[in-house]
């Protein structure tokens, strides 16, 4: 306790001796899978440092969205030890964040005109609409570098650029992730193992006997959808089913209908070639941008439909979806009806369980803090040191190391120190102890 003390004062510090009263701007590039820890300790940061109350937040999304489900937020009015900063955050996806943050490249934030007043703006990231393009200052991510393309030098995007190594270290938490099917899919698809996830994601479908061992369903198919290469969801999933993080897939794209108030799948294609954060994707290797497009895919029905939906066989096979989600996303869907799939063998079980018996409430499951759940990633702030740092920009530097030492202690979605295991990269073996439980 004493440790964290001090290291808080010592941020505060910092904070302290930048220019009092002096305007700073914050960029922050994200990924959507941590809306909910970053978006809170952010808001926790900049409201617990004033006392006038007069924090205020901009954000994009719908009338429905909030806070921690936003794409793309302003704070103003924070004010942490005298030193006034307005925060830009834009969920652009943890890889594209990477590439970003390690090129230098810009990301579209809300403008400079949008305020807290009426309703919520439209998607800076969406072709047309009003933006402000600013490199970020740091990023927020559920992968390591190292599982993205964006490092070193190559033409990836069709032209040769070279991504520098981002630094700091700022392992802050770990995000579970979450098997889902959609809701008419039958309570005996229920587990999923990483030569059936390997099989469904190269292939984009498998029948649904592989994967419930009845041969009542050799004529149901199970279909993959999920996101695309902007996403650490994306980059996580792949590691951990051993697929491979450079390794295209085949992802489907339903278009969703309604009868009366009841959504259904009324067709579907393989996700058409696209082009995402310069790279050309070929059809079936692209996927969405967003939770929102997972999320209606999910909550309709598709077995009622049958007839309308095609394998890569040209066969029409009746079926379900599968994929991943973090587990708030996840947390969504199941209140639609949405299932979970266990990971070979493993539900995630409840978080928050882990620990309590002792008179120590955790914020993990009994099953991912002993290892036997291992679908999850860390979620880590990353920048450039030659970028940030606080004789280069003091006000956002010691703005990131105030949310390191806030993710690191409350409000990550589990902590580190409720894990009694580690691991070193993504997907990568779990190892027992646990070498940031101290931090």
């Amino acid at each position: 306790m004493k440790t964290r003390h001090l290291l808080l004062a010592g941020i505060l510090g910092i904070l302290a001796a930048s220019t009092a009263g002096a305007q700073t701007v914050i960029y922050i590039s994200g990924a959507p899978a941590a809306r909910q820890p970053f978006s809170t300790a952010i808001n926790r940061l900049l409201t617990s440092s004033t006392t006038n109350g007069l924090v205020t937040v901009a954000y994009s999304g719908t009338n429905t969205t909030t806070l921690t489900t936003a794409n793309a937020l302003t704070w103003y009015g924070g004010n942490i030890n005298g030193t006034p900063v307005t925060v830009k955050v834009s969920y652009v996806g943890s890889s594209a964040g990477i590439q970003d943050v390690a090129a230098q490249s810009t990301a579209n934030f809300l403008p400079n005109g949008a305020t807290a007043v009426g309703s919520p703006y439209p998607e800076p990231n969406t072709s047309g609409n009003p933006h402000d393009a600013e490199i970020p200052n740091f990023t927020a991510s559920d992968e390591f570098q190292a599982s993205t393309p964006w490092q070193g030098t190559n033409s990836l995007t069709g032209t040769s650029v070279t991504y520098q190594q981002l630094g700091g270290d700022d392992i802050v938490g770990v995000l579970p992730y979450r098997w889902v099917s959609n809701v008419d899919a039958p309570t005996r698809l229920n587990n999923i193992t990483p030569h059936q996830a390997q099989l469904l994601f190269k292939t984009g479908w498998i029948y649904l006997s592989q994967l419930t061992g009845s041969n009542a369903d050799e004529n149901l198919a199970v279909y993959a959808i999920g996101r695309d290469i902007g996403s650490g969801l994306r980059t996580v999933l792949l590691s951990e089913t051993a697929i491979g993080v450079q390794t295209g897939v085949q992802q489907y794209e339903p278009t969703v209908s309604k009868s009366g108030t009841t959504p259904y799948i009324a067709s579907q294609v393989l996700y058409p070639a696209e082009t995402v954060n310069g790279v050309s994707l070929g059809t079936g290797d692209g996927g969405y941008s967003s939770f929102s497009g997972l999320q209606a895919a999910l909550e309709a029905y598709t077995n009622s439909n049958s007839g309308n939906l095609s394998n890569t066989a040209n066969v029409d096979l009746p079926g379900y979806y599968v994929t991943g989600l973090a587990d708030s996303d996840a947390q969504t869907v199941f209140a639609a009806g949405a299932h979970e799939l266990a990971w070979n063998g493993f539900y995630l079980g409840t978080l928050g369980t882990y620990g309590t018996g002792a008179g120590n409430t955790g914020t993990a499951s009994y099953s991912l803090s002993e290892g036997q759940y291992t679908f999850w990633s860390y979620l880590q702030l990353q920048y450039q040191t030659s970028k940030l740092s606080n004789s280069v920009n003091a006000t956002a530097y010691a703005f990131e190391q105030a949310l390191v030492n806030d993710l690191r202690h409350t409000d990550s979605t589990v902590l580190l120190k409720d894990l009694n295991v580690y691991r070193t990269a993504d997907g990568d073996v779990v190892l027992g102890g646990n070498p940031y439980g101290s931090l």
